[in-house]
């Protein structure tokens, strides 16, 4: 899926609910995208946000245990849960859209059992904290039972279906608009075509007419020019006379021949003046 999460689902109105949610239960939770980003987190352990999340070489572990998170396998009861890899057990809900996880809701941190108070004597060694400080923030990791469990994720795995179903019905109404966006472009790049192609043959046809009436000109001076007369006849009507017509006829200009219906008044005079070139269509 080409979105993000949080292109489909308001993480400020999410963790604005969830911060209230917290006020009333004590219940923490984490909000993690399919690449380990945190998104949302409130009420985690100290000896996560102070410890293991802020220096690198154990957030490097905890970034490795949130990636891992889609190899967990999920129960029927629509949670998984796990031992993260610097020792705290977590439980989690994945949130689905198109059958593919986009995030997850986490539960935790907490311990099903008593911790090993020297495995992480030993790690804290390791990494270099503050022993002291690291076993106290250690105590305060609370030790919950399989119920408890189970009430909690059974919460966040509704909580994780309604962030499906939201999620699903933002994707579509972006994959819509998408195709909106995409249909109005094609318009517009239509209409542009459409347009440049209407002004390349107004063009044309304006570039036509100016040399049919340059044509045209040149014709009628032509005729003019010629030393005979030359009238033309549409359906017995004339439509065209030159200078020359319009003076075997006793006109003073061309125009008055213009429109004549018959021209058998003027055969007598056309007998006897010179010969003259009808042109007559049908």
């Amino acid at each position: 899926m080409k979105y993000n999460f949080t292109d489909l689902v308001d993480i400020q109105s999410f963790e604005k609910l969830m911060k209230d949610f917290y006020k009333i239960t004590g219940i923490p939770h984490g909000l993690l995208d399919k690449d380990g980003n945190i998104l949302s987190s409130i009420g985690w352990q100290s000896i996560c946000t102070n410890f293991h999340r802020k220096y690198e070489k154990s957030a490097i572990r905890c970034k490795e245990s949130d990636l891992a998170l889609n190899g967990v396998e999920i129960t029927d009861k629509g949670y998984g849960i796990y031992v993260c890899k610097n020792g705290l057990v977590e439980a989690f809900t994945p949130i689905k859209v198109e059958g593919e996880d986009v995030a997850y809701i986490v539960f935790g941190q907490f311990f099903l059992d008593k911790p090993d108070i020297d495995y992480f004597k030993s790690q804290g060694k390791e990494l270099g904290y503050d022993e002291k400080e690291y076993i106290d923030a250690l105590l305060k990791v609370p030790v919950i039972t399989m119920e408890q469990v189970d009430n909690c994720m059974s919460y966040y795995a509704h909580l994780s279906e309604l962030l499906s179903k939201a999620g699903y019905v933002q994707l579509r109404q972006k994959e819509i608009e998408e195709k909106l966006k995409k249909s109005n472009e094609d318009l517009e790049k239509l209409v542009e075509e459409r347009t440049s192609k209407l002004a390349e043959d107004l063009e044309e046809k304006r570039i036509i007419e100016e040399k049919l009436r340059d044509s045209e000109k040149r014709y009628r001076d032509l005729i003019e020019l010629l030393p005979y007369g030359i009238f033309v006849r549409i359906d017995n009507e004339i439509v065209f006379a030159n200078k020359t017509a319009a003076k075997y006829f006793a006109l003073n200009k061309p125009e008055d021949l213009i429109g004549k219906i018959s021209i058998s008044y003027f055969i007598p005079i056309l007998i006897r003046k010179m010969s003259f070139t009808v042109i007559s269509k049908k």
